[in-house]
């Protein structure tokens, strides 16, 4: 009243039966001298949030605890805005990983066969999955799984692609490894068999 300014504010309001909401209230002062206030409940809007923050987080976990480098990409298959799990990983800064950027920490012999495979999967709208080497902060290269999907709105336009790398560089010296043994057991009478990973 005594600013004459205009304010916005939220609080938890309680209810005689004991429920709980949330009010949202518009603040204006009018040329009279008084003050036009606006209430909305916004409960269902802040549980949203709250579900999509509780959500983000247990992906986020999950991609954690699979080892897995997580990463975006706009609707058209480009990397934009910060990507901290590629950053950590390359050792690029956001600058040179933008756009197709990233690009350049992967192997010289996978990038072109890498933005085929992409390209196809963006244009056709559909599940990318390929193996590539990627070249890590330290200077050493990683052969990763990469899987990455098309995430679309209500209507089916995609919003954006969500990615993760998995190492499975252990993976595939064990399975190189396996596959030397058996090869030095060629006349025994029980069989090794072996799965692809």
């Amino acid at each position: 009243m005594r600013e004459r300014s205009s304010e916005t504010l939220e609080r938890r309001y309680e209810w005689p039966d004991g429920r709980f909401s949330w009010r949202e209230s518009w603040v204006f002062p009018t040329s009279d001298g008084c003050l036009a206030i606006f209430f909305r409940d916004v409960t269902e809007r802040n549980k949203t949030v709250k579900l999509l923050g509780n959500n983000e987080k247990r992906f986020k976990a999950a991609v954690a605890a699979i080892e897995g480098v997580l990463w975006t990409n706009n609707a058209i298959g480009e990397m934009t805005g910060e990507q901290a799990a590629w950053a950590a990983l390359t050792g690029q800064s956001q600058a040179e990983y933008q756009g197709y950027g990233w690009s350049r920490a992967v192997h010289h012999d996978d990038v072109q066969p890498t933005m085929e495979a992409w390209q196809v999967s963006v244009a056709g709208r559909k599940l990318f999955e390929f193996k590539r080497r990627v070249r890590r902060h330290d200077g050493q290269w990683r052969m990763f799984a990469v899987r990455a999907i098309p995430v679309k709105d209500a209507v089916g336009e995609i919003t954006e692609w969500v990615g993760v790398h998995l190492d499975i560089t252990e993976q595939r010296r064990l399975m190189d490894l396996l596959a030397r043994t058996a090869e030095t057991f060629t006349g025994w009478s029980c069989p090794i068999l072996l799965a692809s990973m």
